[in-house]
Order: C-alpha cells, then sequence, then structure tokens
C-alpha cells in the first residue's frame, strides 16, 4: 500500500491525497537503488529517475528513502521523500545547447579567417595582373571572374559570421526630419505623376 500527499499526487500525475492509497503510482526504483540500500535498512542517497505519468508526459525525479520503523524497531515500510526536477533537468539542456552553439560560433570564426587569408591573396593577386600591361582580352574577362567570385565569396562569409555570431544593435543615429522630408517628398511625386 502506498500513501502519498496531494503534492505528490501533482508531481505523479495520480488522483489521491494526503494518507490516500493510489495505485502503485509512487517512483519506480531501478537495480542500482535498490543495490544501494543495502540490508540494513539505512538511508538511501538521493538518486535520480525518470518518470512516466499515466498522461505521457515524462518527469525527472529526485528522491531518497529512508525505513520507516515500529516502537519495537520493526521496519514497516519506507519513506519516499521527492521532488520533481523536470524545469532544472530542462534548464541544464539550454544550457547544453547554448554552450555548443557558442562552439559553433567559435569554429566558423576560425573556418572564416582560414578561408578569408588565402581569398585576400587570391583577389589581390588578380588585381595586381589585371593592372600589368600583359593582361589582355581574355586574361582580363578571365581575372574579373576572379576578383567578382572573391568578393562574393567574402560577402557569404560575412553573412555566415553574422548569422553565427551574437547579434548586434544598429545604433547608429537617424536624422528623423530628413528621413520624413523624404518621404512626403515621394508621396508628392506618387501623386503628381498619376494625375499626369
Amino acid at each position: 500500500m502506498n500513501l502519498v500527499n496531494d503534492t505528490a499526487c501533482a508531481i505523479l500525475g495520480r488522483t489521491g491525497g494526503y494518507g490516500g492509497e493510489t495505485d502503485g503510482a509512487g517512483p519506480r526504483r531501478d537495480r542500482r537503488v535498490e543495490a544501494r540500500e543495502g540490508r540494513d535498512d539505512s538511508r538511501v542517497p538521493r538518486a535520480e529517475i525518470r518518470f512516466l505519468r499515466a498522461d505521457g508526459t515524462e518527469v525527472f525525479l529526485g528522491f531518497s528513502t529512508s525505513p520507516m520503523k515500529d516502537a519495537e524497531g520493526r521496519s514497516i515500510g519506507r519513506v519516499v521523500i521527492f521532488q520533481d526536477l523536470t524545469p532544472i533537468r530542462q534548464m541544464e539542456e539550454r544550457v547544453r545547447i547554448a554552450d555548443r552553439l557558442a562552439g559553433v560560433g567559435e569554429l566558423a570564426a576560425g573556418l572564416a579567417h582560414e578561408i578569408r587569408n588565402p581569398l585576400a591573396s587570391i583577389a589581390g593577386s588578380s588585381q595586381l595582373l589585371r593592372e600589368s600591361a600583359a593582361s589582355s582580352g581574355e586574361s582580363a574577362t578571365l581575372l574579373d571572374i576572379i576578383g567578382r567570385e572573391s568578393q562574393r565569396l567574402n560577402g557569404l562569409i560575412t553573412d555566415f559570421l553574422a548569422y553565427t555570431g551574437p547579434s548586434q544593435r544598429n545604433t547608429n543615429r537617424l536624422d528623423v526630419a530628413a528621413l520624413l522630408r523624404d518621404v512626403a517628398e515621394a508621396v508628392r511625386a506618387g501623386e503628381a505623376g498619376g494625375k499626369a
């Protein structure tokens, strides 16, 4: 027979109440916990388990057990004290994900640096060849392609770093009066064009 209080019923997702009997809804212990109990009915150190509620929700429980004895010192059961550790586990998982993303960001920054170095050499060399007297006709066209593609790759790296890095606020000053004048002028020009 398992007797639980209202808080335990809420954590386990079961009906019942203080002093009420449940249908065996207590935390199920695995063999490792039972082995730690030993044969002397001593207090079990705090353990953690996953518990599946009747509705299919999985929760993480931290619990410890102690022997319950009668007036003569005979063991008549065990007291299980537990708490829901699910929010703590979820927070730890979010921290782990954030740490992994930070690692990916550092890797991306290092990779971008390693790509940009040879890319700068390629772009600089093509620029020097383009400016030399020897480059003409088809060679000049090919050097222009190298220059354009180098700039495109550099732009992709910049976009990638902006995506993987921390977001930065745009703190540029803005002349609101000038912006409003430009908008009003554009509206007037649009109305004038519509009447013509």
